[in-house]
C-alpha cells in the first residue's frame, strides 16, 4: 500500500496513476477545500481524463482520507508531493516538506520498514532534507546512517 501526501497536480495524479495499476493508496491533503472537492469525486484541477481516473479509483483503490496515523501504519511507501516553492535568492522553501516529514515520523508507531520518496530538484535541497531527517525531530530515531534504520528517504532529482 501506498500514501501519497499532499494531492495536488503532481500527487494526485500520481496516487490515480499508483491506482490504476492496482495498488491501494492513501491520500493525504493539508488543504481542506481541495480534499473536500476530491473526496466529492472532482478534480480540483483541470487534466483531461484524470477525472475518470478519480471517478473510477474513488473509494476502491483510492482512499483521500485525513488520518495520516493509519495511512502510514498501512503504507510500505510514502510519497511526498507537497509544494516546495522558491523564496528569497531564489532558494527553495521546504518548510511544507520538513513538516510533512515530521508529521509522518511522529505517526510511526512500529518497527516496519517504509520507504519515503520527495521528489527535489536541487542537490542542495536533497542534502538539507536528509540533514532535517537525521537532526531535526525526535522521532528520527535510529539515525538514517546506522544498518538498524527502519526508514529510507529517497530524495529524487
Amino acid at each position: 500500500m501506498v500514501t501519497v501526501i499532499g494531492l495536488g497536480f503532481v500527487g494526485l495524479t500520481t496516487a490515480l496513476g499508483f491506482a490504476q495499476y492496482g495498488h491501494k493508496v492513501y491520500g493525504i491533503e493539508a488543504n481542506p477545500e481541495r480534499m473536500k472537492i476530491i473526496k466529492g469525486g472532482k478534480l480540483p484541477f483541470f487534466e483531461p481524463g484524470l477525472d475518470e481516473a478519480l471517478t473510477r479509483h474513488l473509494g476502491k483503490n483510492f482512499f483521500p482520507t485525513e488520518n495520516l496515523e493509519d495511512a502510514v501504519a498501512n503504507s510500505k511507501y510514502i510519497f511526498y508531493c507537497v509544494g516546495t516553492p522558491y523564496g528569497e535568492n531564489e532558494e527553495v522553501d521546504l518548510t511544507d516538506l520538513y513538516g510533512a516529514l515530521e508529521q509522518t515520523l511522529a505517526v510511526i508507531h512500529d518497527d516496519e520498514f517504509r520507504v519515503l520518496v520527495g521528489r527535489l530538484m536541487v542537490s542542495k535541497t536533497c542534502r538539507s532534507a536528509v540533514c532535517h531527517m537525521k537532526t531535526g525531530t525526535a522521532r528520527c530515531r535510529p539515525s538514517m546512517e546506522r544498518q538498524q534504520s527502519r526508514s529510507i528517504l529517497l530524495l529524487t532529482r
